[in-house]
């Protein structure tokens, strides 16, 4: 028995039915021919070449936006590119807009820092690092923008200003929101704000800091950050070490200090739970033997170029003496210094290979 709902078709209806699936074929056909050619043209319209502007070291090929450079990665050097001015400077950065991932300013005047309207179309900027430059004062608040993740100043004139509480320039009053590393080398800024608690740096978790070269005496605590796995605080005046460290830390550079000794907690929160700690070239002399003994079998702690380590020389295999306590090839600058990807001058001679190619970003 036949369900109420089927029926014979005729061999007219039946016709008629190929004919319009034979059209729909045809139609589902065409539309992807020419969907094809659409991405067709599109990817040979991607690679014709695009005329970016000088500075642009990276760039990307979106679909449909033919004859257009759109500049990821750009630098700024104003020795390559003649800029002479603040004006200048502001001109180039305007023309730049949200397709920035990488701003790199380099051997410029930039006295005064880089201004809110330079910055305000870089709605996507990643990474901003401004060395070799005479930096003194940054006065402009909010002037970083929100999608920042890294923040590097280094080899610049930058001083500690007092305003009230804060001991530093009015740019970094306020951090955005996402940075998650800063590093200030080579500066004239010699106090940090109490708990380095300048207006969002704790808010922010930032995981990577580093201020070297800067002649500081002294480290607020730094139990407040929490997620805080790298600091380096190489090359200052530092005598001594808070008692406590963020137990997230996984990596301590306290190098060219002035440190004779490590507090009792900090030791005890390397032994329970060992992380790398560059000691070199501190006029410390002894050490928990325990440090000593991960310092010699898993080389947790760097103790080159220090008192201690003259002291163990000689009871050390002589082939430990290069890993262990090694000369630096030149002053000044730490074997963790070289093929770091960041330029220091210290290390640009004969001896440490020109840092091992570092300058080859700036040069």
């Amino acid at each position: 028995m036949s369900h109420p709902f089927m029926r014979r078709l005729s061999a007219k209806s039946f016709l008629m039915l190929r004919e319009r699936r034979k059209i729909h074929l045809e139609v589902y056909f065409f539309l992807n021919i020419l969907w094809a050619l659409v991405l067709l043209g599109a990817v040979f319209e991607s690679l014709a070449p695009i005329t970016c502007p000088p500075g642009c070291l990276a760039n990307t090929h979106p679909w449909f936006a033919a004859g257009n450079c759109h500049c990821t990665h750009f630098q700024v050097n104003c020795k390559k590119l003649n800029i002479s001015s603040d004006d200048q400077m502001d001109a180039i950065l305007e023309k730049l807009d949200g397709d920035l991932l990488v701003l790199h300013v380099v051997d410029c005047d930039l006295q005064n820092g880089l201004t809110r309207k330079a910055l305000k179309d870089l709605t996507n900027l990643f990474m901003l690092r401004i060395e070799f430059t005479n930096l003194t004062t940054w006065d402009y608040e909010y002037v970083l923008p929100p999608s920042l993740q890294v923040l590097e100043l280094r080899y610049t004139q930058l001083q500690t200003v007092n305003y009230f509480y804060f001991m530093l320039p009015r740019a970094l009053w306020t951090l955005p929101p996402s940075l998650a590393s800063l590093s200030i080398d080579h500066s004239s800024i010699f106090n940090l704000p109490l708990n380095l608690s300048w207006p969002q740096l704790i808010d922010v978790n930032v995981i990577h800091l580093r201020i070297t070269h800067s002649n500081l005496t002294d480290v607020p605590p730094l139990t407040a950050f929490t997620q805080l796995a790298h600091l380096n605080l190489k090359y200052n005046n530092i005598t001594t070490l808070p008692a406590s460290l963020p137990p997230t830390l996984n990596y301590l550079d306290i190098s060219n200090n002035q440190i004779t000794s490590l507090p009792q907690t900090v030791i005890n929160g390397f032994l329970a739970k060992p992380f790398k700690i560059v000691l070199a070239s501190n006029p410390i002399s002894t050490l928990d033997k325990s440090v000593i003994v991960h310092t010699i079998l898993n080389d947790w702690v760097d103790i080159a170029e220090t008192p201690l380590c003259n002291s163990l020389y000689n009871l050390l295999p002589t082939s430990q003496h290069n890993r262990i306590c090694y000369t630096t090839c030149a002053l000044y600058c730490p074997k963790a210094a070289l093929g770091d990807f960041l330029p220091d001058k210290e290390c640009y001679n004969v001896a440490c290979s020109f840092d091992l190619g570092d300058f080859s970003t700036v040069l």
